[in-house]
């Protein structure tokens, strides 16, 4: 039996918040570490390893807590991973060289796949099967919200008052969250999930023998690359040609936010219609918006490619999302969950890294055809097979 619609409302809005604030503190954090790491004369490859160790702890660890949580419950791990995430945030200003700052990143990948994943997971148990798109949707808003709505927020009280300042902020933001998690979160949730494997560790990488886990985890590599790489590379382009620098902000952040904000109807939708389809044509939009983005030559030009980016990035992660739900059922939502987070953590710290090395050898404008192509490779999955079982009857 699911929980009544009051309590999942009550639940739901306090994931909803968790998940914003770590996202958040997340965006807040990331577009100012290298300029913070270069007090410490850190070279270029110091502060790659500053950023990778953050995908890396959320690639190894978020499986793993996942599964944890299917067997032992949520309420426990969020709680502590936002308490964390919040003393880990204090700790930035105090680090000595860009050794603490990357074990500082490291650990603190670790308290954010605690919180994000997990929290995902609770809402899929808490919901009915015939509106885990929508409901999944709309969480996801929380993801693109912060991850949009956080540069901007370090950037201002950064520049209003120091860096400092903006840790300082995520860390009493973090936990004063934790308190509102402990006070309005159930202690335990009616889990209406039929795990089909029981084994506590070994099962973490089962679902992968699902040839639809293996597509959406495909998707979610491909998608982490694109997205990573037009918030490294993006920029660059535009300021080849003649964008200003706050101009670029506000393109990072409206592509995010636009996409964010399609997620509820989009996974309303992919509670009606073939999920393999809406991921397909999203792909699609996406590459045609790649296409134009390699052609731009203003900040106007700019505009268009970024509509068909976020329309297709709203609609396939939407499905895919839902997706994730429907299988979560299967094999235990924490686990898969966390099986797709890695997928997406591998995805962030590989697509930098494919984006820069097109960038040296052919260039900037064939970057993004690059990751046209990465995109078409990622799709072939769901246009062989059909995903009309994904879709409620």
């Amino acid at each position: 039996m699911f929980p009544d619609q009051s309590t999942r409302r009550q639940v739901f809005a306090v994931l909803f918040v968790s998940n914003l604030i770590t996202m958040l503190g997340v965006g807040m954090v990331a577009p100012f570490l290298s300029i913070y790491a270069q007090q410490f004369n850190a070279s270029g490859l110091a502060i790659g390893f500053i950023f990778g160790a953050f995908a890396l702890a959320r690639g190894i660890g978020t499986p793993v807590f996942g599964r944890l949580s299917d067997l032992s419950g949520r309420k426990r791990f969020i709680v502590t991973g936002l308490f964390f995430f919040s003393v880990l945030s204090a700790l930035y200003p105090l680090a000595r060289d860009a050794v603490d700052m990357a074990l500082i990143r490291f650990f603190q990948g670790l308290a954010s796949c605690v919180v994000t994943p997990i929290s995902m997971a609770y809402v899929v148990e808490q919901t009915p099967p015939e509106v885990e798109g929508e409901s999944l949707g709309t969480f996801s808003i929380s993801l693109f919200a912060g991850m949009a709505l956080g540069p901007l927020l370090g950037g201002w009280i950064s520049h209003v008052y120091s860096m400092a300042a903006a840790f300082y902020t995520i860390s009493v933001l973090s936990v004063l969250t934790m308190f509102f998690v402990l006070w309005l979160l159930p202690p335990s949730a009616p889990r209406p999930v039929s795990l089909q494997t029981d084994a506590p560790m070994a099962s973490i990488l089962s679902p992968l023998v699902d040839p639809q886990v293996r597509a959406v985890c495909l998707f979610r590599f491909a998608n982490a690359v694109i997205v990573s790489s037009i918030m490294g590379f993006m920029p660059i382009l535009a300021v080849e040609r003649g964008v200003k620098l706050t101009s670029i902000g506000l393109i990072v952040s409206g592509f995010l936010l636009f996409s964010g904000f399609l997620q509820k109807p989009f996974g309303k939708m992919a509670d009606r219609f073939d999920r393999g389809r809406m991921i397909v044509t999203g792909q699609i939009l996406h590459v045609f918006g790649l296409v134009l983005m390699s052609w731009m030559t203003s900040r106007a030009g700019s505009w268009a490619p970024l509509f068909f980016m976020s329309i297709g990035t709203g609609l396939a992660v939407a499905a895919a999302t839902a997706e994730s739900g429907r299988l979560g059922r299967i094999y235990g939502p924490g686990a898969l969950i966390g099986l797709f987070n890695t997928a997406m953590s591998l995805g962030t710290a590989a697509g930098p890294l494919l984006a820069g090395l097109v960038y040296d050898r052919v260039g900037i404008r064939l970057v993004f055809l690059v990751l046209g192509v990465l995109i078409f490779v990622s799709t072939i999955p769901f246009l062989r097979s059909s995903a009309s079982r994904s879709t409620p009857a």
